[in-house]
């Protein structure tokens, strides 16, 4: 929905501001969650948790636009219309690599979010408060990419800004140990 709220002439600088927002959340709720579980306990930390949940499903209930209706209706079932969406994706030149480097992003992140954490409290005796501050280090620097993107994609093109992003990406997660 986010190209009728802003427009397509704004989704570049829409999207580096709905990153911009993700990061604020990785970089202060770590920290926040670190302190409640020190202070309070593991389960106040997670009940306050899910009201921050809660919270963003009644500020979801509270958009108004709706999504426009598609142009034409195929009649085919949904099943074929995801077979031919997915067959189009890795037929593209340009979108199947974006896809397959994102799937293997998520397996890849997915993995290390499941063993980070106890990784951090089991072998390095790490304090909730710790963890925190690493994580909120880490939501610093996607807070600063965000805030750089529009210009780098200004400056060298959409494409290519994506590509070294990507690029980047990798070797930069070997900084986290």
């Amino acid at each position: 929905l986010l190209p009728d709220f802003v427009g397509r002439h704004r989704l570049e600088p829409a999207n580096a501001s709905v990153s911009a927002a993700s990061a604020v959340g990785e970089t202060g709720g770590p920290a926040l969650m670190g302190i409640l579980i020190q202070t309070l306990g593991g389960p106040i930390a997670i009940g306050v948790d899910a009201l921050t949940y809660l919270a963003s499903a009644l500020s979801l209930g509270l958009i108004r636009s709706r999504e426009p209706r598609p142009a034409h209706e195929s009649g085919a079932s949904g099943a074929l219309e995801a077979w031919a969406g997915a067959r189009a994706l890795f037929l593209h030149p340009l979108l199947r690599p974006l896809a397959i480097a994102a799937a293997l992003q998520r397996v890849g992140g997915g993995l290390f979010d499941a063993l980070y954490e106890f990784y951090a409290l089991k072998d390095l005796r790490l304090s909730p408060l710790a963890i925190g501050g690493l994580i909120t280090a880490g939501g610093l620097g996607a807070l600063w990419a965000a805030y750089i993107s529009p210009r780098i994609a200004r400056r060298l093109g959409s494409g290519p800004a994506l590509t070294a992003g990507a690029t980047l990406y990798g070797p930069g997660t070997m900084l986290v140990p």
